[in-house]
């Protein structure tokens, strides 16, 4: 996960990340804080469960170690350097601290075996085997042509049956199902 934020007014700043979605972190005056970038590698404030990801000048940081499709919050703390002898503004400004979601693990296996039937002019059912690791469906349907666009992580879509009318994610590809369901009744 990449985070990015703007500078305050102090001379460095640490970033602290939390496995949850509430509360701030308060580190200690007069504490350096070591940073790794690998959540839970760097310095813990005291046993609060907020971990040191970054320490510097900069104004981003890639966060490794995460856990899939869980909430983590974010919050950035100015301070001005002087090792060993830090004051930190632990003040909550806007969207610091933030909550920011992993997204779940992708499946293992894509569905396959599709297959076609009660076919008519204006409607069809579509059905498939479902692919493994994964707990929901995604399906798209283009007219006259193959679907040539794939949906992107992290986006909300909406479906629906009636062709046309779900999300157009590239010109004709529309989302039509968005189920565990392992069945499709499409109409026009």
């Amino acid at each position: 996960m990449q985070i990015g934020w703007t500078n305050g007014s102090g001379t460095r700043r640490a970033v602290f990340v939390l496995q949850g979605d509430a509360g701030q972190a308060n580190p200690v005056n007069d504490t350096t804080y070591t940073a790794d970038t690998a959540f839970e590698s760097g310095t813990q404030i005291d046993a609060t469960g907020w971990y040191c990801v970054y320490n510097g000048t900069g104004t981003s940081v890639t966060i490794t170690g995460l856990t899939g499709n869980i909430n983590y919050r974010v919050m950035v703390c100015e301070y001005f350097d002087s090792n060993g002898s830090q004051k930190y503004l632990t003040s909550t400004a806007a969207d610091n601290p933030k909550n920011q979601s992993t997204l779940a693990a992708e499946p293992t296996a894509q569905a396959s075996d599709s297959t076609f039937s009660t076919v008519s002019g204006t409607s069809m059912t579509i059905g498939w085997t479902a692919g493994t690791g994964g707990t929901g469906r995604l399906v798209l349907v283009k007219s006259a042509g193959a679907v040539d666009s794939n949906p992107v992580d992290g986006t909300a879509y909406t479906a629906n049956a009636a062709f046309g009318s779900g999300t157009e994610i590239a010109t004709g590809n529309y989302v039509v199902m968005l189920v565990p369901a392992l069945r499709l009744l499409l109409q026009p």
